[in-house]
């Protein structure tokens, strides 16, 4: 085999791989369906890309209630080759509570213990 054959052979195993694993994802409700099989699909926090959510039709009607809202989706988790979640069985979908994202003063008493200013903290995080 020449040195592009060993390459292309390479290429074709490492896609044909797709990682595997159990977790969860977060993200924005997108896009149930119901004509093949009960799917839906979520923005990906991380990466801002779709995920398609494989699942029973119970998760879906859960998912067409909160279309447009945040998320979170447990179960397996295909990846593909570069490390992008591509799709998940769900096994679990959970809501998160509508409104904003909880900002550092809604946190301040959580290191007073420490003796840690949280804004001198948060500062410190953003600076690694």
């Amino acid at each position: 085999m020449t040195g592009s054959g060993r390459v292309v052979a390479h290429s074709d195993e490492v896609a044909d791989m797709a990682s595997v694993a159990i977790g969860a994802l977060e993200g924005i409700v997108e896009a149930p369906a119901l004509h093949d099989a009960a799917t839906f699909s979520i923005c990906d926090a991380i990466s801002g890309r779709r995920v398609v959510c494989k699942c029973d039709r119970e998760a879906v009607d859960l998912a067409v209630k909160h279309v447009g809202e945040r998320v979170s989706v447990a179960g397996e988790i295909r990846y593909d080759p570069q490390g992008d979640a591509t799709s998940i069985k769900v096994e679990a979908v959970q809501a998160f509570r509508a409104g904003p994202l909880p900002q550092a003063k809604d946190i301040r008493g959580l290191f007073s213990e420490h003796k840690v200013d949280i804004d001198e903290w948060a500062r410190f995080v953003r600076e690694d």
